[in-house]
């Protein structure tokens, strides 16, 4: 005997048929919810979900479901594949390894503006335009290599202006971004942020958008 363990499994490879919100399975995803998973063969003896960076380990797995929470310091806003991995246990002593893994699913994942908006450094040009630093608290944190950008659209008037600007670049990761705004006429403006391709929550008041909002 060589000392060596073997260990000889079947091979089966969970398949993810569905991805559902708490809003159902069409509803917008939010970064602090809960998922439900439906599909085959989900379940093991360690099932893991992977999205990005972020490793969660489910809340409930079943063979046809698994729910699990968003919840996690590395999950982030955007666009992302999300896919289950049966780890297996091997090794001596025994430590977690990759096995089966799933086939990708596409989700996008939003985030939320907190608070209020910050309004700092406003002047006026010649036209009446106003330019100024719109400071944004966001959640969940943004990555410093994330693509972010501020859209404004005019609330209010019968020819709404709308504007885009991107964020500065950053060096570090951070919830709270200054976004340069220049030449915008004075208003009442629908605020939304745009991370990796998914745009923050909006909330809709007497069935339109409404907030958050900034005036400027």
């Amino acid at each position: 005997m060589d000392g060596r363990n073997l260990v000889v499994l079947p091979f089966v490879r969970p398949v993810i048929q569905a991805v559902i919100s708490q809003k159902g399975k069409d509803g917008a995803i939010l970064i602090d919810e809960d998922l439900t998973l439906t599909g085959h063969f989900l379940n093991s003896n360690l099932t893991v979900v992977r999205i990005g960076n972020a490793e969660l380990h489910p809340q409930k797995v079943t063979s046809k479901q698994i729910r699990v929470s968003l919840n996690h310091p590395l999950v982030r806003a955007g666009d992302h594949d999300i896919w289950v991995i049966h780890q297996l246990m091997l090794g001596r002593p025994p430590t977690p390894h990759y096995g089966p893994d799933s086939n990708r699913v596409k989700i996008k994942l939003r985030g939320k503006i907190l608070g209020n908006i910050g309004v700092s450094g406003s002047s006026t040009n010649g036209q009446g335009l106003i330019s100024a630093i719109l400071s944004v608290k966001l959640k969940p944190t943004v990555s410093k290599d994330q693509q972010v950008s501020l859209f404004l659209n005019e609330l209010d008037s019968l020819q709404p202006a709308s504007h885009h600007f991107k964020a500065p670049e950053r060096i570090q990761d951070v919830d709270e971004i200054e976004f340069p705004v220049n030449h915008v006429r004075p208003g009442n403006y629908l605020v939304r942020v745009q991370i990796d391709g998914a745009d923050t929550l909006l909330s809709m008041t007497e069935g339109q958008y409404r907030n958050p909002s900034v005036s400027l």
